[in-house]
This record gives structure tokens, C-alpha cells and sequence, in this order.
């Protein structure tokens, strides 16, 4: 807060912002700074296929142990799936055991309700700006998801 003009979030769940962000409005404040704009980093799949699905767990197995990841993850309720990431399996182990439900704890994923409402999550967490990330598979370019978003976007 002292340094930057904004923070940027990868794989978060609005809960983990929320606790950021104010972690990050105190530092500012002590260091009598302008809050910093947050922006969080999303995957974003609207009615995913399966293979979009695996395509987005494959993508978070390499976070599970990772420093600050991990914390969100093990608060957002995958404690046992954080401590087998912490015992090294082997990637495709950790990944057999790793639920759909993780994908959409850390990003938009489901139908265009379901998103539009997460979306909303995620703003009232705090989130300046928010990044999408579109699942491919299934869902070449994201194309689908991209039109979904615009049409959120623009109201409809």
C-alpha cells in the first residue's frame, strides 16, 4: 500500500478479498495513502462443458501449496485437499482428487445467473476491476463465455 497504485489478485474467493482489500485500505491508511485499487484475475466458464471443467482444476493444481493460495484455499474449506498438495503427490494424484465445486470457489463458473450473482460477490468484496479468463474447452476462444459477459455487461 505504501508503493502501489493497485493490487492484483489471482484466484480468490470473495471472502479472500474482502479480508484483503481492508488489510490493504489499513495499510494505506497508516501509511496516509489512497486506498489502491484491487483487481482480481478470474477463470470464467458460463455452462461449462466437462472438459472445460478439467481444464480449470489442471490449471489450479500447481496453487494448492503455495504460499498465500494455499491460506485461501484451506479458508475457503479445501483444508484436506491443501494438506495432500502439501504432501507432494504426484500431479495427476492431486488432480483425481481435486472437486469441480473448487473451480467456482475461486472464480465465475456455472450458468449466466449464477455468475451474474458472483459477479456481484465479488464487487461488493471490493474488487475495482475484475479480469476474466475464459475457459477454451468446450468452449473454443471462450467465444460463448465472452458473448455471455458482454451481454451482462451491457445489461441484458
Amino acid at each position: 500500500a505504501r508503493r502501489a497504485e493497485r493490487m492484483l489478485l489471482n484466484m480468490v474467493t470473495p471472502d479472500s478479498l474482502a479480508r484483503l482489500r481492508a488489510e490493504l485500505a489499513a495499510a494505506a491508511a497508516a501509511a496516509g495513502k489512497p486506498t489502491p485499487q484491487v483487481a482480481v484475475w478470474l477463470s470464467c466458464a458460463v455452462d461449462p462443458a466437462p472438459e472445460a471443467i478439467q481444464q480449470l482444476l489442471r490449471a489450479m493444481v500447481g496453487y494448492l501449496a503455495a504460499p498465500g493460495y494455499a491460506e485461501m484455499f484451506i479458508e475457503a474449506g479445501f483444508s484436506d485437499l491443501v494438506r495432500l498438495a502439501r504432501s507432494r503427490p504426484h500431479p495427476g494424484e492431486l488432480l483425481a482428487a481435486m472437486p469441480d465445486e473448487l473451480v467456482a470457489a475461486v472464480g465465475l463458473v456455472g450458468t449466466e445467473a449464477a455468475i451474474a450473482r458472483r459477479l456481484e460477490q465479488y464487487r461488493a468484496a471490493g474488487a475495482d476491476e475484475i479480469c476474466l479468463v475464459p475457459a477454451t474447452a468446450g468452449d473454443p476462444a471462450g467465444a460463448r463465455t465472452l458473448a455471455a459477459m458482454a451481454r451482462y455487461l451491457a445489461g441484458g
